[in-house]
């Protein structure tokens, strides 16, 4: 096919654009998977339109086997010393998107992520973006970032988060679960069919492991004899690894234990499997005996499934066609390469969901389980680091980026954060929840978003409870009695129920509603209000004491100086101990009907004195009613 060239803002090529460029010597592109996606011709110095060929014009070629012809851009031209040519190189269309900036921006899904690589655009977007993957994966950028960078080859990019393998057909980008197919190509691999590269893969295949525990606080240690992969017997000589199993375990296991867990990972990893890594050069073999061996795969295109047999080794591997250079103008390859497809190249943030693993050094083992625990909730983590590559804080956030978080717990130098906002806000939350290295433990909130304490015993049960409401204290048992409240309005005990006040003391003073109260000084007594031993209620202050029956004397010794007491009952009787010095004793004595002083047991009436002026009264009030009524 002969390229096309046309000119710098065309969109559509269903036309002859500018001229075809017939003076081609040659004309190869290459393109790789998620990867370069290039052109390169070499042109006559004198041909025809040569003088229309420059930078930024377009030239359209055949890239592959598929009838699709693409268009790539000019960037590089060189003229050649001596020969009369010129060399051109020209990029995919799809790298323009490399020019095109993006808004900081987050988005919902993957669907949502494509619409938005166009409606957040800084500058006219005029690609179209598909995909044949669902994924409600959140995605997104922080900070501006150009449109080329969010697809692939970057942190956060569409392809690191939702996997795939992307296809570019001129203006349309597709983000696809499988680009290629598996049309059952097999090649053989073996004495017509040989690579350095290849041959260096399997004198480099691990055929077995020997898997061991260790204890982290004792050199206590168990080992299981080496385990094979079903086909070490095949390689010269086994080639065997030493794993550490020792993060798998919370007990110490049996070597029988660990046997299994090691079987479990020479499938899951296949060992014993040669990784493919195949150049072939299509040229170079053309009408020798080795083509026969190679020539289905001049059918194949980029990232197509092939089966590779290793005659020798008695398997055989899955591969990929990683690479190729099309010869646009004989319309064959020139060459292809093969790669293994390993489990790890489709691992991606979408496909973990809810269980990511951060791979990191041994002496960083907590931060890998704090990843796995806090990320099981579909949660990320961002190293934040110093620009001398060290560590400087770590993000758990909910979502992939700063920018779409609404969540956070961050860790760094200062202490321990949690907060949490609206999306697109994260560099102004304020951390309420936080516990700082100067011992400062934080469990406010805004918007009733407040923490919780719970304060539990030794066996696991609540004691404590400390919130927005303020703070609680349980009696220890399973049935959560409550004890005490202090909040801000006050502090109240409970009584044995929990659900009565027995007394509280507020800004109105100290309310007692049942109980006792036992106010002591220097050991003894100063106020006692509450019960006796006869279940009587009693107030006591200092030798004094009042109850339902009576007041009596609280003073019994014979030294006793000073201090009153008093006597009475519900009859109405009151005596007064005035106080008593050696034998003498003064009392005063009252009742309803009577009042007398004695002194040393004797009685000096005035009761009856008393009684005779209040009879007097009585009669001189009968007489001048008597004298009104004659009036």
């Amino acid at each position: 096919m002969i390229p096309i060239l046309f000119s710098e803002n065309t969109t559509q090529f269903n036309t002859n654009g500018i001229g075809r460029l017939s003076d081609a010597i040659s004309c190869v592109v290459t393109e790789e998977r998620n990867g370069e996606f290039e052109l390169e011709m070499e042109y006559a110095a004198e041909g025809r339109h040569v003088e229309d060929i420059g930078y930024n014009k377009i030239i359209l070629a055949k890239p592959s086997q598929e009838n699709t012809l693409q268009a790539f851009r000019i960037y590089k031209i060189e003229k050649s010393i001596v020969g009369g040519t010129i060399t051109v190189n020209a990029q995919h269309i799809s790298y323009q998107l490399a020019n095109i900036p993006l808004k900081p921006f987050g988005a919902s899904s993957l669907n949502d992520a494509l619409t938005k690589l166009v409606s957040e655009s800084m500058e006219t977007n005029p690609f179209t973006f598909t995909s044949d993957k669902t994924s409600a994966t959140a995605c997104g950028s922080a900070t501006p970032i150009m449109c080329r960078s969010m697809l692939g080859g970057h942190e956060g990019s569409l392809l690191d988060v939702y996997g795939g393998e992307w296809k570019f057909d001129n203006y349309t980008c597709s983000l696809l679960s499988s680009r290629g197919a598996d049309n059952g190509v097999t090649i053989r691999y073996g004495k017509n069919l040989v690579s350095l590269q290849q041959e260096e893969n399997i004198a480099n295949t691990i055929t077995g492991v020997v898997p061991y525990w260790k204890a982290t606080d004792s050199n206590d240690c168990v080992y299981a004899n080496p385990v094979y992969s079903s086909n070490a017997s095949n390689y010269p000589y086994k080639r065997t690894e030493i794993i550490d199993f020792s993060d798998k375990f919370d007990y110490k296991p049996t070597a029988a234990q660990l046997t299994a867990l090691a079987q479990q990972y020479i499938e899951k990893n296949n060992i014993g499997h040669p990784s493919v890594s195949l150049a072939v050069d299509f040229v170079n073999l053309a009408d020798t005996e080795e083509y026969k061996g190679i020539a289905p795969l001049k059918n194949v295109l980029l990232c197509d499934t092939v089966t590779v047999i290793f005659e020798k080794l008695g398997i055989s591997e899955k591969a990929k066609i990683v690479r190729t250079e099309y010869d646009c103008l004989a319309e064959r390859y020139k060459s292809v390469e093969i790669g293994t497809i390993r489990s790890s190249l489709a691992v991606t943030i979408a496909d973990q969901g809810s269980a990511i693993e951060t791979t990191l050094e041994k002496s960083r083992e907590f931060i890998k389980d704090a990843t796995g625990w806090l990320t099981n909730g579909a949660g990320y983590v961002v190293a934040n680091k110093n620009a001398d590559g060290s560590w400087k804080e770590l993000l758990f956030l909910d979502q992939p980026t700063t920018a779409m978080a609404t969540k956070v717990l961050r860790i760094n130098e200062n202490g321990i954060g949690f907060a949490s906002g609206t999306a697109g806000t994260f560099d102004s939350w304020v951390y309420y929840q936080a516990w700082t290295l100067d011992g400062h433990l934080s469990l406010g909130g805004v918007n009733n978003s407040y923490g919780f304490l719970d304060i539990l015993n030794n066996s696991g049960i609540t004691i404590g409870e400390w919130t927005k409401d303020g703070l609680k204290l349980y009696d220890g048992t399973a049935q959560k009695k409550l004890l005490i409240t202090l909040n801000t309005n006050g502090l109240y005990l409970h009584n044995a129920n929990g659900d009565q006040y027995l007394a509280s003391m507020d800004n109105d003073g100290l309310h007692i509603n049942k109980g006792t109260i036992d106010l002591k000084w220097n050991g003894e007594t100063g106020l006692y209000v509450g019960s006796d031993n006869n279940d009587r209620d009693v107030i006591q202050i200092g030798d004094f004491e009042i109850n339902d029956d009576y007041g009596r004397q609280i003073f019994e010794s014979s030294d006793e100086r000073t201090g009153m007491s008093g006597k009475g009952n519900r009859k109405g009787f009151l005596y007064l101990w005035a106080g008593y010095e050696d034998s003498n004793t003064y009392v005063f004595v009252v009742n309803a009907s009577d009042a007398h002083v004695k002194y040393h047991g004797t009685d000096y009436g005035i009761g009856s004195t008393l009684k005779r002026i209040l009879s007097d009264i009585s009669d001189l009030d009968d007489r001048v009613s008597d004298l009104e009524d004659k009036a």
